[in-house]
């Protein structure tokens, strides 16, 4: 077998063994990462430091030779130690030994002791610049990790002036230097960033991750690690569990606690969870649980009543044999974003989106038309409905892992995607970021020096241009009007000019209760509805204003009876005309379908003005108006027989024509049950 073809098996086997025996962390690719560059190495330096069949030494000395094959012995079995003190001990009697001084970096690179790892590369190529030319990319890999990119983007050109460049790492060479000169330009142009620990509350002693929030604000969402013992080498036993937080009165967050069962298991791993918008649903991603697909499936629970259900597998269109992860749904509740490594993608790892279908379930995942060649994962897609955050390895930044956002275009379609920029972004690995509903304030992990833990979840103020759009809520709770009871309703937000649906939801059956996001700059037309009740309709005028206030409501479904009527807040007309609006489709469409539901309903359109202007001229236009939206049924199919118009003029106010709010309100038009 051809050597880069042979290393490019022992890294896929090896890639999988990682994901199936890893925890559910971005250290699945960490660790991946590090093995990625250690078999970097072997195909930049033509040879592998497992093997010696392949070496044509640059030195004589046996006992040299024997130290340097005694420490490649050593590495091989991740005894770095023994291996630094066998290639130190080979240098001592040749210290020109140029394969040592390569093997030696690749030792202190795996140690992640960076610093030494560039002084190996350097004397290497200091004793023989033309001994093997791609150690200069090598070298400039361990300085990108260092922030040292000056230095990196020196090596990089010198190789490319060597004309050196292997075919087959073309694209990887212009990545790094793609990397380079942006994190240069990045350095000299900061984003603000003043990140703050979350304290005790949320972080621990282990390692804590992976936040998601409500879109109230109110429930915090992440992933922790447990110390479950010791193997009997001594070596630390963990495992993963979801764990939440609630915000009290004074705005601070409650002492975390554990999601216990359902959700979490004795034994396995739970994390790398997405809390829904309106905290009704729970995705998250657990391994090697009996019945799954693959090593790590996604998963979904309900609340109900306050209660969490017995969680649930996606099923094998969401899951395969591969590794699925990191699931985000959107505010609508009908598109489900997540990570994957199965095929069909784009690089090691993409993000994939799942529709809901009619039926509820999931249709076929698509690989988004944003993901690289490299790894693409912990998508976040905010309450807005447009913005997500992301990571990569695949695009330019500081080195690593760095964090990108990239915004849903009108057309559906995603636009151009954006570094979140330095030091947001540094020469370290950064991932998982998230926004809360108000777009200013975000969450992430970090490895900072003075955590209490190796990884803590930290927030910061976001800056203006990577915020997304400003998201309020409205939380409700749907009654029966006449008996009180809650009730277990459809509730959908719907932009009015597009006729997007916005969020989808369900009161509870328990308690009634919901909440649904409410993004800025669009007015919206509210929908409640359930089987055996008119529907109930609100509007939310939103498009003028930047934030809006969280709204409160009950809401109270008549019963389908005689006489039974409602106002239909969203049907307008133009200014003194019968003509009505575009953006009345979403509420006469509503219409229609309740009167298809309800076959022996016949109902009376009443259109109805203020008392401004002529009794008359207000009875006219007020009769053009109810027979507008009847004509407007009548064409979606509805029998004109089970419909009539009567136009009121001013004679039925319900509020107070001596204010401008009391007018509006009188400009209405009802529907009744006949």
């Amino acid at each position: 077998m051809e050597f880069a073809s042979l290393i490019y098996e022992i890294l896929q086997t090896a890639r999988k063994q990682i994901i199936q025996n890893s925890t559910l962390k971005i250290q699945h690719f960490i660790q991946f990462k590090a093995l990625h560059s250690i078999v970097f190495i072997f195909i930049l330096v033509g040879t592998s430091c497992t093997s010696t069949s392949y070496a044509q030494y640059t030195v004589k000395n046996k006992k040299a030779i024997a130290s340097y094959v005694e420490g490649v012995k050593y590495s091989r079995m991740h005894n770095y130690e023994s291996a630094i003190q066998s290639f130190k001990n080979a240098l001592e009697r040749e210290e020109e030994f140029i394969e040592v001084h390569i093997n030696l970096g690749d030792v202190y690179l795996d140690k992640k002791d960076y610093k030494k790892s560039a002084n190996s590369y350097e004397r290497a190529i200091q004793i023989d610049p033309n001994f093997r030319p791609t150690i200069y990319m090598q070298l400039a890999s361990v300085q990108i990790k260092m922030a040292e990119y000056d230095k990196a983007l020196t090596n990089l050109k010198a190789l490319q002036e060597m004309k050196k460049v292997p075919p087959r790492i073309q694209s990887r060479f212009n990545l790094m230097k793609e990397v380079a000169l942006f994190a240069i330009d990045a350095k000299k142009n900061p984003v603000p960033f003043d990140p703050e620990n979350m304290g005790p509350a949320i972080n621990s002693k282990q390692e804590e991750y992976h936040p998601s929030i409500t879109v109230d604000g109110e429930m915090f969402v992440f992933t922790s690690k447990i110390l479950m013992g010791t193997t009997k080498a001594g070596q630390p036993v963990f495992k993963e569990d979801l764990f939440y937080s609630k915000i009290d009165e004074t705005k601070r967050w409650r002492g975390a606690k554990n999601f216990g069962g359902p959700i979490n298991t004795p034994r396995n791993n739970e994390g790398a969870s997405s809390i829904s918008h309106d905290g009704k649903y729970l995705f998250f991603t657990a391994c090697n649980l009996q019945g799954g697909f693959g090593s790590c499936d996604l998963y979904v629970t309900q609340q109900v009543g306050g209660k969490w259900q017995t969680p649930t597998n996606m099923g094998p269109t969401v899951n395969t044999g591969a590794w699925e992860s990191h699931p985000s749904l959107s505010p609508n509740g009908r598109t489900l974003y997540f990570a994957s490594s199965r095929k069909g993608g784009f690089g090691g790892t993409d993000i994939w989106q799942s529709e809901k279908l009619a039926d509820g379930s999931w249709g076929t995942p698509q690989s988004l038309d944003f993901n690289t060649e490299g790894s693409d994962f912990t998508p976040h897609i905010h309450a807005d409905g447009q913005t997500m955050y992301f990571s990569s390895n695949g695009r330019e930044g500081m080195g690593g892992y760095d964090i990108y956002y990239v915004r849903k275009q009108a057309n559906g379609g995603w636009g151009e995607v954006k570094n979140i920029g330095y030091p947001i972004n540094s020469e370290l690995d950064e991932f998982g970021m998230i926004a809360d509903p108000s777009g200013r304030m975000a969450y992430y992990a970090s490895e900072k020096e003075g955590g209490l833990g190796m990884l803590d979840i930290y927030q910061f103020d976001l800056y203006k241009d990577a915020q997304p759009i400003t998201s309020s809520y409205i939380k409700g709770r749907v009654i029966d009007a006449d008996t009180k009871k809650p009730l277990n309703a459809s509730v959908e937000l719907i932009d009015v000019q597009n006729e997007q649906l916005i969020t989808s939801t369900n009161s509870d059956e328990i308690n009634g209760e919901f909440l649904t996001s409410l993004p800025a700059n669009k007015d919206y037309a509210l929908n409640v509805s359930k089987s055996g009740y008119l529907f109930y309709s609100d509007k939310f005028e939103l498009k003028q204003q930047t934030s809006t206030s969280p709204k409160e409501l009950i809401i109270e479904l008549i019963p389908v009876k005689k006489g039974a009527s409602i106002v239909l807040k969203n049907v307008f007309f133009e200014t003194g005309s019968f003509e009505l609006k575009s953006t009345s489709k979403v509420e006469l469409n509503k219409l229609v379908g309740f009167i298809n539901a309800n076959k022996a309903v016949s109902i009376e359109i009443g259109g109805h003005t203020d008392n401004v202007g002529n009794s008359e001229a207000n009875q006219e236009l007020s009769q053009n108006r109810a027979n507008a939206v009847r004509n407007y049924l009548i064409e979606k199919g509805v029998s004109e027989s089970r419909i009539t118009a009567v136009g009121y003029g001013d004679t039925e106010p319900i509020a107070d024509n001596g204010t401008e709010e009391g007018r509006a309100q009188n400009r209405r038009t009802e529907f009744v049950v006949r």
